[in-house]
């Protein structure tokens, strides 16, 4: 059986995913879960943990969230689901 090269996909949010500063949309957040069925999604972005949680992860059904990896403050941390609650991986200032 042939197996894929690729291991996940990356996105930047604003401009990419969504318009910036605004939700994802339904189709967006339809596509990216069947996505999520396949591949892992990293979601990277220059804004904040805060603004992604009310930008994309609001708009996903909680089964999305343990293939989900968002990337705030451009990439200066790494914010994962823990199977009850996102928590940092890693944060460092900048």
């Amino acid at each position: 059986m042939y197996k894929s090269a690729i291991q996940g996909i990356a996105f930047d949010l604003d401009e990419t995913l969504t318009k910036s500063k605004v939700p994802v949309t339904t189709e967006m957040s339809d596509a990216l879960a069947r996505l999520a069925k396949h591949l892992p999604i990293a979601v990277a972005s220059g804004a904040s943990h805060e603004r992604m949680m009310d930008q994309i992860v609001s708009k996903l059904t909680e089964d999305v969230y343990p293939r989900l990896f968002l990337f705030p403050t451009g990439g200066a941390a790494l914010h994962i689901f823990n199977g009850s609650d996102w928590t940092t991986s890693y944060h460092k200032k900048i």
